[in-house]
C-alpha cells in the first residue's frame, strides 16, 4: 500500500435519523465509527472522527422497531463532512415519506465537498436528490423494484456488496454496511485505521480472507470492464506467481495495452497494485495470527522472506514484526 499523508484534522460524521429507520442500522453506523475513534486516538496525528445523530430536530426519533433514538442536532443546521443513511424499512419507500428538507440539505452538503455512504434501503433516500442519476447502486433485494420504479434513471442492483461512485458509497446489506463504514473511515483517516477498525468489529471474522481490501475499493470506480476483471483476478491469486502477460491474456490484451489501460484505470500500476494487496493480507496475517514472519512472506507470494520484510519496512517505516507487536491493544 502507498504512504499515505496522515490528517491531523477531526472528520465531521452526520448518521440521519428519520421515522421508521432500523436501530440496528444507525446504531451499527454509530458503533463502527466509536471504535475508529478509539483507535485514532491512540496514534496521535492520525486524526479523529467525531459521529453525531442528525434528525429534521433535536429529539426522539421513532425507529422501525418503535424505540426511540434522539437525534443530537438538526441537519439543516450541521455542516459534515460524512453523511450516513442508514436502513429504513420498506414500508417507509413512498415518495411522501421523504424527510422534510433532508434531501436538499444532502445536495447542499455534497456540492460543498461532503461524502455520503448509504446503507440498504438508504440509498432510496438518496436517490431523491438526483445524485444517483445515471449512476449504479446498490440496495436490498426487497425494495429494489420499488426503487426501480420510483428512480428509473437510476442503474438499481443487488447483486453488488458495494458501489462507490466518486465520493458516494451505496452498499446492499449490513455486512456490506460495515465494510463501507470502514471504507470511510479509510478515506477519513487513513487505511490502517479502516482496517484495525474491521477488526474489532464484532463481524470480523480472523483470518486474512475475511478482511476486505478496503484500499481497493475507491480503485473500482473507473467504468473499464477489463481493468475491473485483471483486479479481481489479481485479489483472488495475490499468493501465487503473477505475469502482467498472463494477465493480459486473459482479457485479451498485449501486456503493454493492458499495463496502459490498468494504470489510466486506477493511478497505479499492475506491480504496485499487487504489492498493495500483498502487504494488506500480510498486515492482516500479522494481526490475527501468530505465523512467523517467513510464513507469512510465503503465504502472500513473497519466496524471500528478506524481501518481504524490506518491502514492508519501505512501504510502512517499519518491520512486519515491529508492526504486529505496536498495533496490539490499539483500541483499549
Amino acid at each position: 500500500m502507498a504512504k499515505r499523508t496522515t490528517s491531523k484534522r477531526l472528520a465531521h460524521v452526520g448518521i440521519c435519523l428519520y421515522p421508521g429507520v432500523w436501530g440496528s442500522s444507525a446504531s451499527l453506523a454509530r458503533d463502527v465509527l466509536h471504535i475508529a475513534s478509539a483507535i485514532s486516538r491512540a496514534r496521535p496525528g492520525s486524526g479523529g472522527i467525531e459521529a453525531r445523530f442528525l434528525g429534521a430536530r433535536p429529539g426522539d426519533v421513532p425507529t422501525a422497531s418503535g424505540m426511540a433514538i434522539r437525534a443530537e442536532e438538526s441537519w439543516d443546521r450541521t455542516d459534515v463532512d460524512v453523511i450516513i443513511l442508514p436502513s429504513r424499512a420498506v414500508h417507509f419507500l413512498e415518495p411522501e415519506g421523504h424527510p422534510s428538507g433532508l434531501a436538499d440539505w444532502i445536495t447542499r452538503q455534497h456540492a460543498r465537498g461532503c461524502s455520503v455512504l448509504t446503507m440498504t434501503t438508504g440509498s432510496w433516500l438518496l436517490a431523491e436528490t438526483g445524485l444517483l442519476q445515471g449512476h449504479t447502486a446498490t440496495t436490498h433485494w426487497a425494495c429494489l423494484d420499488r426503487c426501480r420504479r420510483q428512480y428509473p434513471g437510476v442503474d438499481w442492483t443487488s447483486d453488488l456488496r458495494l458501489t462507490v461512485t466518486g465520493r458516494i458509497v451505496t452498499a446492499r446489506d449490513m455486512s456490506a454496511s460495515a465494510v463501507a463504514l470502514c471504507h470511510v473511515v479509510g478515506r477519513a483517516l487513513n487505511a490502517s485505521i479502516a482496517e484495525r477498525t474491521y477488526q474489532y468489529s464484532l463481524i470480523y471474522e480472523p483470518g486474512s480472507e475475511a478482511l476486505p481490501l478496503l484500499h481497493t475499493i475507491p480503485l473500482r470506480d473507473h467504468g473499464d470492464a477489463q481493468v475491473l476483471e485483471v483486479q479481481e483476478w489479481l485479489e483472488a491469486r495475490y499468493g501465487q506467481p503473477i505475469s502482467a502477460k498472463e494477465a493480459a491474456r486473459m482479457v485479451h490484451m498485449s501486456p503493454r495495452n493492458l499495463r496502459r489501460r490498468f494504470l489510466e484505470a486506477t493511478g497505479q500500476t499492475l506491480s504496485a497494485y499487487l504489492t498493495d494487496i500483498r502487504l494488506a493480507r500480510a498486515r492482516a496475517l500479522l494481526l490475527s495470527s501468530d505465523e512467523a514472519v517467513s510464513q507469512i512472506a510465503h503465504r502472500v507470494g513473497y519466496e524471500d522472506p528478506s524481501t518481504f520484510t524490506a518491502l514492508f519496512k519501505e512501504h510502512h517505516g517499519q518491520t512486519p514484526s515491529a508492526y504486529r507487536k505496536s498495533a496490539a491493544g490499539t483500541a483499549d
